[in-house]
């Protein structure tokens, strides 16, 4: 609900009516039925990239490398795509789990063990946010794929209708590269609500610290919609990590204008890696102070590492 109310704010403020970028000639006049206009509604609200929309020329579509000229060489891709992803998922959270199942399932629990040295107790649970970070990965992208499917399946979409998600993200050589790679789903209104208001006050650095602040204030709402409330700590753990991403591409630019070159290569990929763990580390250890990696994606007896593993302990 919280999406949706964000982007009709957006659209209140539209600067020409929305439609569908397909050729007027090749549509028939059954499109102009209740039924389209349904289904062109249920697009509107659900389509969060926009794709075939006017709305969403600017939108970098990811490069395809799905086998997406046959629609069932496609669905057999993505279908396998999503059964990888869901057992990656469940493997992955079990191990963050297994750091500590005794106190990540209870209310204020937290990454940061308070039995080791300083040192180590960051180094810990940097660790565990980097797990936490491909298990996030893994569960939109199997999500995706599921959805992806459905429509291809069920409501006969072709493939063009469901780029990727994702563009390799780990491959990213600057954090500018890594949120161009990450996934577009609310790209829309972080711009829109944040990012052009703020660029026409402040230029290119509110416009960059405005998309993140209020993509940092929609992951917090999530974390107060857990109905355990909200602190300073949570502000600083949601908010404060995408805050620093926006700042972190700012210190890029102004690499590039003070050198002529951008961050990239092996020391870009280094710079890239340290800063996103450092503050995510936060934003894990929020999520973790909610109970929120001691929850289920499968039940217990179903799953893949459950039936490896066994039960943790």
């Amino acid at each position: 609900m919280l999406t949706l109310g964000m982007r009709c704010t957006v659209w209140a403020f539209a600067r020409e009516p929305y439609r569908r970028l397909h050729d007027s000639a090749s549509k028939d006049k059954s499109c102009e039925r209740r039924s389209s206009v349904f289904l062109d509604a249920l697009n509107l609200c659900f389509n969060t990239r926009g794709l075939g929309w006017n709305w969403s020329q600017d939108l970098f579509v990811f490069p395809e490398n799905r086998p997406v000229r046959s629609v069932q060489a496609f669905t057999t891709h993505v279908a396998a795509s999503a059964i990888l992803h869901f057992i990656l998922l469940d493997f992955l959270h079990y191990r963050v789990q297994a750091f500590s199942p005794g106190t990540f399932g209870l209310y204020n629990g937290t990454i940061f063990d308070p039995e080791l040295p300083t040192l180590r107790r960051f180094v810990h649970a940097a660790h565990i946010s980097w797990y936490s970070g491909v298990v996030i990965y893994s569960s939109m992208q199997a999500v995706y794929d599921l959805c992806t499917v459905v429509g291809i399946l069920i409501l006969r979409q072709s493939p063009q209708d469901w780029p990727p998600f994702f563009w390799q993200p780990w491959k990213s050589s600057s954090l500018s590269a890594f949120w161009k790679r990450w996934h577009q789903t609310f790209r829309e209104f972080f711009v829109g609500l944040g990012g052009y208001p703020m660029w026409l006050l402040f230029g290119r650095v509110g416009g960059v610290l405005g998309t993140f602040t209020v993509s940092g204030i929609l992951h917090l709402v999530g974390l107060w919609g857990m109905g355990r409330g909200i602190n300073m700590w949570d502000v600083f753990g949601m908010v404060g990590f995408f805050v620093m991403m926006g700042f972190g591409i700012l210190l890029e630019g102004l690499y590039k204008r003070i050198t002529g070159k951008r961050v990239a290569g092996w020391l870009g990929r280094i710079w890239t890696l340290i800063w996103l763990e450092v503050w995510a580390t936060f934003l894990v250890d929020a999520w973790a102070r909610r109970g929120l990696i001691s929850s289920q994606f499968f039940p217990d007896p179903y799953r893949p590492a459950y039936l490896v593993f066994g039960p943790l302990a």
